[in-house]
């Protein structure tokens, strides 16, 4: 994986996720396994060569494994009939977007987003953890390293908003 000029509205080539934000869906079994069957909007799906942890009385998925990709699903525009992936969720090291991953550091994340014309955002808490978010129309892209150890990747869309009508 490595950084090229892009747009965030689109996949970008050099990314190993199947999906990306915006991603129409017409079959939801695709995106791999339904978690959190309780929930109606968004749903959620862990991705395809990922396996739930646990499972609820009902045997449904319910329990996340160590590493993960997690693709949500909600009509988008919002109040729309189009249901598309509205966010990503990472934790597996192995994922890339433009180079980076959850092992990344906040500086490698900053200047690889600011290379692709994104607004740069930090914020770093008592607590110890620090978030890093990049911007780009209305598509974001976060890293997120908690005090606890834990990091995560996520990428989410505006719901509210369509393309024509982005900030």
């Amino acid at each position: 994986c490595g950084a090229d000029d892009i747009s965030l509205d689109v996949k970008p080539e050099k990314t190993n996720l199947e999906f990306w934000v915006k991603y129409e869906v017409e079959d939801e079994e695709s995106l791999g396994q339904r978690m959190w069957w309780n929930s109606s909007e968004p749903a959620w799906y862990l991705a395809k060569g990922y396996e739930p942890s646990s499972f609820d009385k009902n045997g449904n998925a319910n329990g996340l494994p160590e590493e993960y990709v997690l693709y949500a699903v909600h009509p988008y525009p919002r109040n729309s009939d189009s249901k598309k992936v509205v966010t990503i969720e990472i934790t597996d090291p192995d994922i890339c977007i433009c180079g980076i991953t959850v092992d990344s550091s906040e500086a490698d994340f900053e200047k690889t987003f600011k290379k692709l014309g994104c607004e740069i955002a930090v914020s770093k808490l008592a607590n110890g953890d620090v978030h890093i978010g990049a911007r780009k129309g209305n598509v974001n892209v976060g890293l997120s390293k908690l005090a606890d150890g834990s990091r995560y990747l996520n990428v989410t869309v505006d719901i509210g908003y369509d393309d024509d009508t982005a900030n």
